[in-house]
């Protein structure tokens, strides 16, 4: 016979072939570990970068809703002085206690009037007389002690404390003038010529010990007090009427502190602040404290160099007229805290994998490798799927939860527009009704002369001795008439201090020195007409608010005294300053428009909202605050609601946009009320930026469309992924057949049992394949929903599954209807009631549904009386690959249970296990109507 030996490979080249095979798996293996591990710590430290920015952006926006809460205490207290004709010691104190409570950062609220070089002395002896110090105005002298002020020039003015509080604390600052020092000078002549609030730079206090001088952040607030009813539209007329500044201490530390009180906030955040509004050199304002001792705040670019892996937030910021930079840094600890020790593991794994992988390839065929090969990247692929798929659900999660809140916040809006709208109504009306008297009076003087009780006549000779009191005058001002005509002048009841400063306005516009009882008819002994309100201060101490009409009485020519018709109009003062606080404080532009199309009232929001100035909003037409576009047909609009007025929804069903003065364009709501006033038919808007809300929207559509897409590709890639990886497993199922068929009565028995074995293990993972598609799809409807009777699907689930003689399935009661998707619904109890049928350890045994019905859900229980589950293994029943018995002994993927939660979740429902001893009943909730 020819020697064909040399045509077969010699072993022990084969062994080097299989030896080197097994070398390139395990160092293709080990190569694989290292990129995956580098793959996941870089996604570690992404996570840990977005975790960050998301934690630093909630504690920048903490601390500037705290910021903008700084401010609503001067707030406040400038409607409170423009609302009250006289401010005491005791009453500025009253009012400010509750805001010092309400605002714990604010160290102290102060009162600072303005005060000239002559009036000093009568100033000094009124900071005596409120409980200060009754001696000279101080300031800080280079060592920082107080030392009295210099005597100033005629025309120059103080700015001391006259009030203050908490007054214990806050004592030695009262007489302290804030014009000696330069900085706040500034700021203080900055916030006048303005009108608006202003922040100083970051400040030492003279009363804070030298320790904690370094330690402490603090800035002070300057809002302007004109006086009430005095013009202040140009930089002059603000310079002539101002009265003085209500000022607020901030301890910057506090109002942080108290940001982190209303917001949970992560250990690890460095939290710096720093005033840019100087755009070249941005100051400090706060920065931690680094050691028992602050180090000094560094520059904002030190600060973001210092950031670890350079990731740092920074959001600016106004408030006050000033321009604020935040910048936060996280820690190295910090971010170590985001990461996992899962990207190690995974190269541990990995390496392990790459070892058992070359043992394994040195035993099975080329064909086994390539399949394993192959699951591992199909495996990898799903997982990073599923991580995408959840971080996009997040993102929409937080997306529509942003929307709920603005579309809550928008309602909430619109309802206090409406009820603000009625009581304007209702303060319109009642001013409409008392002007309407005052008129009527004025018609008819000569019969109120006579007998009228409700308006108070008085009539004075020159010298202004009093002549008539009638009796509404009495009842008014509370003297009779007996006790005041031929002995007292009007003076009397008229308040010194609103006639001293009438007086002085009085001599600038007349050119010569009007003071006394002239005050009170300087304009009428020329002719003019003269009608002011004036403070009446009754006998019992009590001021009433009195529209005073005074007239020159002649006789041939002579003129022989005055005559003053008052009413008193002390309620409608009041109830117009209300009407004037409610509208200047909503939080929602408004504006009134008479029906020409003139804008005839205005409130700050609108200022800010549209870019205008109030002086130049009001008479502007509507019109221009419209797109050009929308002009033509916005004007028929307005004219057809005047013809038929009622409270409404301007542009229902149309996109309704408004035009800034700088020309941008916004989506805006406007709500429409008709008011009657003197001046005939108006109505009142209220506009509403929606901009936010748009973009809310955009986003929520387009996150939809993406989740969309991600699911399709997800669907795909279930499809593709298992139908490839089912075909090498039934290649290898194939191939063992094959081998015993080969071998046939020779295989040892030993190798059968491997074999059947291996047969056992494909087809496990067949069923895992299909378990693993079953579950990618959970949750998603498929078909319409359509009327369930209960009853009779699980009656066709029951032959289904067809459960061995002796184990019954049956329904508790009557059970209800549902409008449900029947897809879901069917795998869910399929899933149940097999799992209680094939886990029972009788042979005899029964399965129980029942439902309770709950609002708009149905809770339904699977009950069995088999072996129970121990309370250990209750959450992890739910797990994917979780069996509570080895596979040789139950057949299962371990995929059944956690098919069902997902699917339950999906419909907004929930689901839970309950077994104490024997038996187990799963329970969950399903809505009633089908949900998308």
């Amino acid at each position: 016979m020819p020697d064909d030996r040399g045509a077969a490979t010699p072993p022990g080249q084969a062994g080097r072939r299989r030896g080197l095979l097994v070398s390139l798996v395990v160092i293709a293996g080990i190569a694989l570990s290292v990129l995956v591990y580098q793959a996941l710590a870089g996604q570690e430290r992404r996570y840990a970068a977005e975790q960050f920015r998301r934690e630093a952006q909630e504690r920048v926006t903490a601390v500037q809703h705290e910021f903008s809460k700084s401010t609503e205490a001067l707030i406040a207290l400038e409607a409170f002085y423009a609302a009250t004709r006289e401010v005491g010691r005791d009453r500025f104190a009253l009012f400010t206690k509750p805001l010092l409570a309400a605002y714990p950062f604010l160290l102290s609220v102060e009162w600072t009037p303005r005060v000239s070089a002559a009036d000093r002395p009568e100033f000094e002896r009124a900071l005596g007389a409120y409980g200060g110090q009754a001696g000279p105005i101080m300031r800080v002298d280079n060592h920082g002690a107080l030392v009295p002020t210099d005597e100033l020039a005629e025309g120059e003015e103080y700015f001391p404390v006259l009030f203050t509080e908490p007054l214990e604390s806050n004592r030695v600052a009262l007489g302290y003038d804030h014009g000696s020092d330069p900085q706040r000078l500034r700021v203080m002549h900055r916030a006048r010529d303005t009108g608006h609030m202003i922040a100083s730079e970051r400040i030492s206090l003279f009363r804070v010990s030298a320790d904690r001088r370094e330690r402490r952040h603090h800035i002070i607030l300057f809002l302007p007090i004109y006086r009430t009813g005095a013009p202040r539209q140009t930089v002059e007329q603000r310079r002539t009427n101002l009265e003085g500044f209500v000022t607020s201490v901030v301890l910057i530390d506090g109002l942080i502190q108290q940001a982190a009180m209303a917001q949970p906030w992560a250990d690890g955040l460095q939290f710096h602040l720093y005033d840019t509004t100087d755009g070249s050199d941005p100051a400090p304002i706060y920065a931690p404290r680094r050691g028992r001792r602050s180090d000094g705040p560094m520059a904002l670019s030190a600060v973001v160099s210092r950031a670890p892996g350079g990731v740092y937030h920074e959001r600016r910021f106004e408030l006050a007229d000033k321009s604020y930079s935040a910048v936060v840094l996280p820690t190295h600890g910090y971010l170590a805290g985001k990461t996992t020790r899962w990207p190690e593991a995974t190269l541990g794994v990995g390496f392990a994998a790459a070892a058992l992988a070359g043992v394994f390839v040195h035993r099975v065929s080329s064909e086994s490798a390539r399949v394993a090969q192959l699951v591992v990247e199909r495996t990898d692929e799903l997982t990073d799927v599923n991580h995408a798929l959840r971080r996009l659900a997040e993102e929409h999660r937080i997306a529509e939860e942003a929307a709920n809140d603005r579309a809550s916040e928008l309602r909430a809006r619109s309802k206090m527009i409406l009820s603000v709208t009625q009581d304007l109504e209702a303060e319109r009306a009642k001013l409409r009704s008392e002007n309407e008297e005052r008129r009527t009076a004025e018609r008819r003087l000569e019969a109120v002369l006579d007998a009228s009780d409700r308006v108070a006549i008085i009539a004075t000779d020159l010298d202004g001795t009093v002549r008539v009191f009638n009796s509404g005058a009495q009842r008014l001002i509370g003297y009779t008439a007996e006790e005041v005509v031929g002995r007292e002048s009007p003076m009397l009841w008229h308040d010194p201090v609103e006639v001293s400063h009438r007086g002085r306005d009085l001599s600038e516009s007349l050119g010569r020195t009007v003071q006394g009882f002239d005050v009170l008819v300087a304009r009428a002994r020329h002719g003019a007409y003269d009608e002011l309100e004036w403070q009446f201060v009754h006998r019992d101490g009590t001021r009433r608010t009195v529209l005073l009409n005074v007239t020159a009485v002649r006789l041939g020519g002579q003129l022989q005294g005055f005559l003053a018709a008052g009413v008193d109009v002390t309620e409608r003062k009041r109830e117009q300053e209300r009407f004037e606080s409610v509208v200047a404080a909503s939080p929602t532009a408004l504006m009134m428009v008479d029906h020409s199309g003139a804008i005839v009232l205005v409130n700050d929001q609108m200022e800010r909202v549209f870019g205008y100035r109030r002086a130049e909003l009001l008479g502007m037409n509507v019109d221009a605050l419209v797109p050009q576009r929308f002009r033509g047909s916005h004007e028929a609009y307005r004219r057809g609601f005047f013809v038929n007025p009622e409270a409404r929804a301007m542009g229902s069903g149309r996109d309704l946009y408004a035009l800034r003065k700088d020309g941008s364009e916004f989506p805006v709501e406007i709500a429409l009320n008709p008011i009657d006033t003197a001046d005939g038919p108006a109505v009142l808007s209220a506009v509403v930026d929606i901009t936010e809300r748009k973009q809310a929207e955009d986003r929520l559509n387009r996150y939809a469309a993406d989740l969309e897409r991600s699911n399709a590709e997800l669907d795909q890639f279930a499809y593709v992924a298992s139908h490839d990886l089912k075909a090498p497993l039934r290649g290898l199922d194939s191939l063992a057949q094959w081998i015993v068929e080969d071998l046939g009565d020779s295989v040892p028995q030993a190798t059968k049992e491997h074999l059947l074995k291996m047969h056992q293990r494909v087809e496990r993972m067949e069923a895992l394949l299909d378990d693993l598609l079953a579950y990618s799809r959970a949750g998603r409807v498929f078909g319409d929903a359509e009327t369930i009777n209960l009853t009779d699907l699980i009656g066709g689930i029951t032959q289904m599954i067809s459960p061995p003689d002796g184990m019954s399935v049956v329904a508790a009661g009557r059970l209800p209807i549902l409008r449900a998707y029947r897809a879901p619904l069917e795998l869910v109890l399929r899933n149940l009631i097999q799992n209680a049928v094939k886990h029972h350890d009788r042979d005899t045994g029964c399965v129980e549904i029942s439902a309770e019905e709950r609002d708009e859900w149905v809770e339904l229980a699977v009950s069995d009386d088999g072996p129970g589950i121990e309370s250990k293994y209750h959450d992890r029943v739910f797990g994917m690959f979780k069996t509570l018995r080895p596979r040789d002994q139950v057949e299962g993927s371990g995929m059944g249970l956690a098919v069902v939660r997902k699917t339950i979740e999906s419909q907004g429902g929930k689901v839970w296990l309950e077994s104490e001893g024997r038996g187990a009943c799963f329970r969950f909730t399903w809505p009633k109507s089908a949900q998308v």
